[in-house]
């Protein structure tokens, strides 16, 4: 079985405490390969954490440009969620996407149109 690859915008607080742990239980579904924060220090301790093969990028946008990426994880500050799940989805990316999923009703309810829109 091929395994889903995945990127993760934000190496912060969530994705260490969440996505990472997630990521190594289901490793035999799930394969990182590709992260990105503003922060250069936290895509190298998540290449010593899964290995070399996993691209890091300095900006989101590039990470979803990414043709080997099938899923996003996001999991960087609320306030970013609503515009890079749109440009996920948009991208045709599957996405996940931490809570809140966004700040307020409205764009969530964009964001499942949208998404709705990618899917058909």
């Amino acid at each position: 079985m091929k395994k889903i690859t995945v990127g993760l915008i934000g190496v912060g607080r969530a994705a260490w405490g969440m996505q990472c742990p997630e990521l190594e239980d289901r490793s035999e579904l799930f394969q990182l390969s590709a992260c990105t924060d503003p922060i250069p220090d936290r895509n190298i301790e998540i290449q010593k954490r899964f290995g070399q093969q996993v691209k890091t990028y300095e900006n989101y946008q590039n990470l979803i440009a990414d043709p080997a990426v099938e899923l996003v994880s996001i999991a960087s500050p609320s306030k970013f969620h609503f515009e890079q799940a749109k440009a996920c989805l948009r991208a045709g990316k599957h996405v996940f996407l931490e809570k809140p999923m966004c700040l307020n009703l409205a764009n969530a309810k964009k964001l499942a149109a949208l998404e709705k829109e990618s899917a058909g």
